[in-house]
């Protein structure tokens, strides 16, 4: 891994991009074969590594487990019912309406 990020790296610089090692992250999915202690760097820092991560509002984790991306869903639809909980209970519009 710490191969492609250095070849990443230098592709992306002959075009002038840069990579934000403080907005990268890693996360391990199934075996590596790099020692657990070797660490990835970008410009001299360390790119964090995560268990979980939001990606295009989904939750992605290492285990494949789908609870957070419920648990996501649920909040979201929550959030959006309880904005609309005032105009549940506005006298000044008809049940037509409200439907």
């Amino acid at each position: 891994m710490k191969d492609l990020t250095d070849r990443t790296q230098k592709e992306a610089a002959k075009f002038g991009l840069n990579i934000n090692p403080e907005k990268t992250k890693i996360m391990k999915v199934g075996r590596w074969d790099e020692a657990e202690d070797e660490k990835i760097m970008i410009d001299g820092r360390e790119v964090e590594s995560v268990d979980a991560f939001c990606y295009l509002g989904s939750v992605m984790s290492a285990d494949s487990n789908c609870n957070r991306k419920i648990k996501v869903c649920i909040g979201s639809a929550n959030a959006t019912f309880g904005r609309l909980d005032k105009i549940w209970k506005k006298n000044g519009c008809s049940i037509k309406t409200k439907i």
